[in-house]
């Protein structure tokens, strides 16, 4: 990517690998390290910092809503909420939130994510293995979620975007600066 003159991003390059076999073989975590490999390797990456992205398919999302309270407080109401949600002991999953809607709402909306920390340490030392310094993850849907209202910061109304991966397919549901994510475990593959 690089920067525009108007303050967004350009697409310079794409580099893509086609996977073989079904990507819940165990051979697909070697293929994914593999292809990151020669990704790195043809881009002369090595050493760049990253932020991956990771399939819903392995993350727990929940939406609350909480009442508005400042950063600190939001940020406690959010772990507790957390801890409440999540069905595995919170010292067993990395997790973090996303506060969506008008923050001079009575309520903000709040979509929590986690998965499991062995599953992010898998991943994350396939980035690690690929020559790339890791500075964390963001879960598919709530990065398209993202994109979509950075580059289209004007769209107003209701839409739907839908993200159709291998095993997953993800449907992003928005209305003015509020989401709902529905995950259905059917893909491509």
């Amino acid at each position: 990517f690089s920067n525009t003159s108007g303050g967004g991003l350009r697409l310079e390059r794409v580099e893509k690998r086609e996977f073989t076999g079904d990507p819940a073989d165990d051979n697909a975590l070697a293929q994914c390290a593999a292809s990151l490999k020669d990704i790195v390797s043809t881009v002369r990456a090595g050493g760049a910092k990253s932020t991956y992205v990771v399939s819903s398919f392995p993350v727990l999302m929940k939406f609350a809503s909480l009442p508005a309270l400042d950063g600190e407080q939001v940020d406690q109401i959010v772990e507790f909420e957390a801890q409440q949600q999540v069905p595995y002991p919170i010292n067993e999953v990395a997790w973090g939130y996303q506060l969506m809607g008008d923050p001079n709402d009575i309520e903000v909306e709040v979509v929590l994510a986690a998965i499991k920390a062995e599953e992010l340490t898998e991943i994350d030392d396939i980035v690690s293995g690929a020559g790339l310094k890791s500075l964390g993850a963001e879960v598919a849907p709530v990065a398209l979620y993202n994109a979509l209202r950075f580059n289209y910061s004007d769209t107003e109304g209701v839409g739907v975007l839908v993200d159709i991966g291998a095993r997953t397919t993800d449907m992003i549901f928005m209305e003015d600066n509020k989401m709902f994510i529905r995950t259905v475990k059917i893909g491509g593959a």
